[in-house]
């Protein structure tokens, strides 16, 4: 018995350090986890994947009937938000097209996309892009535009509701790029005061430009995502 109770000792300091070091290890690896799980679940909370996912508590459309936009008002739209060279702009709701057409024919942007819901508008716009010359930089296509990724925008044009603005204003401000500009016909983004706004006769245009920096937006979309949830 007591030989078996010193050979029990000899055992004791040769076992004791490798278990030590592996709690340590395991202590290690369960923190490391437990902050990556935390990240995660606070993206999630967020809403957002490589996408950034869809907003899954407003509503998705609006009674938002289609009404065209003046072509002096494309014309001012796209002056304010200074559209040239290098641009790529997105319309959203753009009806026969005439926004993306415009920004390539006339300003000579790199790229435009147009994002309508009605199929009929769409097709209507790709003929109207055909015809102009253009379809090689214009696309359109029927999509929604509250799950649109649009972080390749430069510049974004409006011509909505301000419902519908305000319900877009944090995907925007997440996604675009800083020196992104938005340009809404007639209805403001809520709270976001305008850098800019021009009197086309009766009608307003509106210029906000992305100054923010990307972890400010990333905190504001979160922000908001969590005031919703």
């Amino acid at each position: 018995m007591n030989s078996n109770r010193a050979f029990i000792k000899l055992l004791r300091p040769a076992a004791r350090k490798p278990w030590t070091v592996t709690c340590e290890h395991i202590k290690k690896r369960i923190w490391k986890t437990s902050i990556l799980a935390l990240l995660i679940g606070l993206l999630t909370a967020c809403g957002l994947d490589a996408q950034f996912s869809e907003y899954e508590d407003v509503p998705r459309y609006f009674n938002i009937p289609y009404v065209s936009t003046p072509p002096e008002v494309v014309t001012a739209m796209l002056e304010l938000a200074d559209a040239k060279p290098g641009d790529i702009v997105y319309d959203l709701g753009s009806g026969d097209g005439r926004i993306p057409i415009s920004a390539v024919l006339d300003f000579d942007a790199d790229k435009a996309v147009g994002i309508e819901i009605n199929p009929d508008l769409v097709s209507k716009a790709k003929s109207n892009a055909s015809k102009a010359g253009v379809s090689d930089r214009v696309k359109f296509k029927t999509g929604d535009i509250y799950a649109e990724n649009y972080s390749e925008a430069t510049i974004v044009t409006l011509y909505l509701a301000e419902d519908a603005n305000k319900v877009l204003l944090q995907r925007l401000k997440a996604q675009l790029a800083l020196g992104a500009r938005i340009v809404s016909h007639q209805f403001k983004m809520g709270d976001w005061e305008p850098e800019k706004t021009l009197r086309v006769g009766d009608r307003s245009v509106y210029l906000w430009v992305i100054k923010n920096e990307p972890t400010d937006r990333l905190m504001s979309f979160c922000q908001y995502r969590l005031r919703c949830s």
